[in-house]
């Protein structure tokens, strides 16, 4: 099977978190590889596993991946109409469902998956992403520990973990996610950035900043590092800094709701 027909699944999801006295709101980030369709929240390459072959021959372009997500679910279903398990066909399905928000029915799909392929670690990753979007963050680790199981070096696995570790505020497990994610993978810049989010949320300023530094490293362009970056720097009261950092954060990402507050609070311009 080609993996570039397999679709990723990202998700930005905001966590509230108090600076020196001030709440805020920023996006700790995982991020999967945004040529296979993922919504962008930083360019990495992520670990596949092989999907079963479909019975009735190749699955339509369409059902790979399309910028409609309407249409994708309808080529999906039709596809698995005749090949009613392919594990495949349900990941991508889901993930276009993720797409429109319709977690329900994305959670649903990425469990099919699974089912007729329980080797496929991608498919754990993703339904691991749409049950920490519903708030199921113990069971959403239990599926990327799963995927993790299935491939010790699957990173976004371990950053995913990572992240709804730290949502249930178990930071030394969520840090050791996130050192082991760097350690396999030293240009994977989710791992940096979520590990910076971590710290922010300890009042660690000073160290968040640096892993936001090599976050930037890997991806100048990551509107997520920058508006994490000015959130540790406004904590600090180096607000001349902030206000770069947000404005940064904006001309990579101008819908950024997290840094266009941080701008508002400090009394500057976009």
């Amino acid at each position: 099977m080609n993996n570039a027909r397999v679709r990723y699944m990202c998700h930005v999801g905001a966590l509230t978190v108090f600076c020196a006295a001030i709440p805020v709101l920023f996006s700790p980030a995982m991020a999967d590889d945004v040529k296979a369709g993922a919504v962008k929240a930083g360019a990495v390459k992520a670990k596949t596993s092989e999907a079963p072959a479909a019975a009735d021959g190749k699955m339509p372009d369409m059902c790979a991946g399309h910028e409609n997500p309407a249409k994708q679910i309808t080529s999906c279903t039709d596809f698995l109409d005749k090949n009613p398990k392919s594990a495949e066909a349900y990941n991508n399905r889901g993930f276009a469902f993720a797409r429109i928000n319709s977690t329900k029915e994305a959670i649903a799909d990425f469990g099919l998956a699974v089912k007729f392929d329980p080797k496929f670690a991608l498919a754990y990753n993703n339904l691991g992403i749409a049950l920490r979007v519903s708030g199921r963050n113990d069971e959403a680790i239990k599926e990327f520990t799963k995927a993790i199981e299935i491939d010790p070096k699957y990173v976004t696995a371990r950053v995913g973990r990572g992240i709804s570790l730290m949502v249930k505020r178990d930071f030394d497990a969520a840090g050791k996610d996130f050192d082991e994610a760097i350690k396999i993978d030293p240009k994977f810049g989710a791992a940096y950035r979520n590990k910076g989010s971590m710290l922010v949320q300890q009042q660690r300023f000073a160290e968040a900043i640096n892993y936001f530094n090599q976050a930037l490293i890997q991806d100048i362009s990551d509107a997520d590092a920058y508006n994490n970056r000015g959130i540790a720097y406004e904590a600090l009261r180096n607000y001349g800094v902030a206000i770069m950092n947000y404005k940064l954060a904006l001309k990579y990402n101008p819908q950024l709701a997290t840094a266009k507050t941080g701008l508002e609070r400090l009394g500057a311009k976009p």
